[in-house]
């Protein structure tokens, strides 16, 4: 019993440790919103954080409304396993990048990649991940 207490101890102060590391940023709410559902690999959520109407640019690809945007999610989610971490988030001509640290099951991983997101009254209007 002691040990388990022990390492779960250490596994809580490597969790604190690595949180305490990444930069604090206030994110818009639909951003915060979309981190969390990718990083909770819930697909149903990250597509609730998109307007009815809202688009992903990923990959070569193009994905339009929640529908396909769950599919998406889902695909990158069962491929990939990533999770991201915020670095950095700056704002100009009305598009929002949000730099983050990714890391999953993929060639190069870790890597930072930029987010780029157009934001509306109803969630993310369109996301352009890269470049």
């Amino acid at each position: 019993m002691l040990d388990a207490e022990i390492t779960e101890m250490a596994f809580q102060s490597i969790v604190s440790q690595r949180r305490s590391d990444q930069p604090d940023i206030s994110l818009p709410e639909p951003i915060a919103v979309y981190v969390s559902a990718k990083n909770s690999h819930d697909p149903d959520a990250v597509a609730k954080a998109f307007a009815a109407d809202g688009i992903v640019y990923d990959e070569g690809k193009i994905h339009r409304g929640r529908a396909e945007i769950v599919q998406w999610a889902r695909d990158a989610m069962n491929r990939y396993r990533m999770t991201m971490a915020p670095l950095s988030l700056t704002g100009q001509d009305g598009k929002t990048v949000l730099t983050a640290r990714v890391e999953g099951t993929f060639p190069g991983s870790p890597i930072e990649l930029n987010f780029n997101f157009e934001l509306g009254e109803d969630g993310i209007r369109s996301l352009k991940i890269g470049g």
